[in-house]
């Protein structure tokens, strides 16, 4: 743990020096006679911008705010105005991609072309007493407590037309750099979409995410999905995953400009010709959430749900498990912005039996990704305590993130947690991740 965390901190150091080089460049002055400025003022009169004061030296980073707003009014405006913010927009091209923006004729262009994207991470993951959930084979190992983990994740997004798309996540996973069963390389999305009306419907995988994360995030899940409503958004899955069939509902309505409500269910359809645990339920769940954005730079997000399956209820002394979240984040890291930074503190708790297969969200939420194996969700089970964390964006589309969790066990009664080794009192962990995107 020493020597992983002394590495930690010599990243540190590195990646904030690389954050001071490359935002001097982004943050650099445009010279008082260069052009630009007596473009913008021809912009200025032509009401394309506005509060532009042709005295005041601007940053490269300014220029390209400035230009980007103007390119959301070009369609208004004369050819010549036209050439002009296209001029603009080549000579701060660099400017514009870092804060991602592109011109709007050129979205229209690609409109129903092919579109490639994605990320990569890899990350540093250490915790005291590492669980083992389901472990089949040479897949898990519930006895190292650090571990490296590379992900990379293809994004393929084709627009048929206005009504119909396509969308495809290609994930690659490793963990500490073996390859063989601690690796997953596989499609975690595929699938079709159209629009009739006001329905959506569409066939395929997904990876749902549903409310604000404590229910359910987890890959490979296939079948259909129905998506309608539009103040009270409604999406229902039936998928199957792991040889059970599963129901899932995610119903999101926007309160007021600054107030979002979500509810969640999920409930595993238990076969009886199953090869793992026939004719037992671990998940009949729900789950209320909550995020209101009112705080100038402040984002407060909750959630409470229980779980009435009954297998959830004998793990937890034979009542319905509980499990909660209320996360309070500061700004946040904005790839494509050098020097954008976020910082977050959430506090969690979940009965014994609440997540038994580890399928809540495993970025937002959970300790290291379900320690046993690579491409699956986290565990929020039987435990509670706090999460301090803090991000920043270090170099062009690449940012940095760090989050240390205090748990300790809610509990450790002999029922099935403490059968699949999730028992330990101590449940406190560290991840360090470098993201970048594409």
């Amino acid at each position: 743990m020493k020597k992983g965390i002394i590495l930690i901190f010599v990243l540190i150091l590195t990646s904030f020096s690389a954050l001071a080089s490359a935002a001097s460049n982004l943050y650099s002055d445009v010279p008082e006679n260069h052009w630009a400025y007596d473009a913008l003022g021809k912009l200025a009169k032509a009401g394309i911008i506005s509060n532009f004061r042709e005295e005041r030296v601007l940053t490269r980073y300014e220029m390209a705010q400035i230009i980007a707003n103007a390119l959301t009014k070009v369609d208004k405006a004369n050819a010549e105005t036209q050439a002009l913010v296209q001029k603009l927009s080549a000579e701060f091209a660099d400017e514009l991609n870092d804060i991602g923006v592109r011109g709007k004729k050129t979205e229209e262009k690609e409109d129903t072309r092919m579109k490639i994207s994605g990320f990569g991470i890899f990350g540093y993951e250490w915790v005291k007493n590492p669980r083992t959930y389901f472990a089949t084979n040479n897949i898990a190992d519930g006895t190292s407590k650090s571990e490296t983990r590379s992900i990379f994740v293809l994004t393929i997004d084709q627009k048929f037309s206005k009504d119909a798309y396509f969308h495809a996540d290609f994930n690659g996973e490793v963990m500490g750099g073996r390859s063989g069963d601690n690796s997953v390389m596989r499609f975690q999305d595929a699938y079709y979409a159209a629009k009739a009306g006001g329905l959506e419907w569409s066939a395929g995988r997904y990876s749902p995410y549903l409310g604000k994360g404590l229910l359910y995030y987890v890959p490979y899940n296939d079948g259909v999905r129905l998506t309608f409503g539009n103040v009270v958004k409604t999406t229902l899955y039936s998928v199957k995953f792991n040889d059970r069939s599963w129901e899932l509902a995610d119903i999101g309505c926007q309160l007021s400009k600054n107030t979002n409500l979500s509810l969640a269910y999920v409930n595993d359809k238990v076969p009886h010709n199953v090869a793992i645990y026939p004719d037992q339920d671990f998940y009949n769940s729900a789950a209320l959430g909550i995020s209101y954005t009112g705080i100038t730079n402040w984002t407060v997000t909750g959630e409470y749900g229980k779980n009435r399956a009954e297998e959830a209820k004998k793990a937890n002394g034979g009542s319905s498990p509980y499990g909660m979240y209320i996360m309070a984040k500061y700004k946040g890291a904005n790839p494509f912005v050098i020097g954008s930074t976020g910082a977050w503190v959430t506090y969690k708790q979940a009965q014994d039996g609440f997540d038994l297969w580890a399928l809540t969200s495993r970025t937002d939420l959970t300790g290291p990704q379900n320690w046993s194996a690579p491409g699956c969700g986290g565990g929020l089970n039987d435990v509670r305590g706090f999460e301090v964390g803090f991000e920043a964006t270090v170099a062009p589309r690449a940012m940095l993130s760090m989050r240390y969790d205090s748990l300790r066990a809610v509990k450790t009664p002999g029922g099935l947690a403490n059968a699949i080794g999730a028992d330990q009192k101590d449940q406190s962990y560290f991840i360090s991740q470098l993201t970048w995107v594409f």
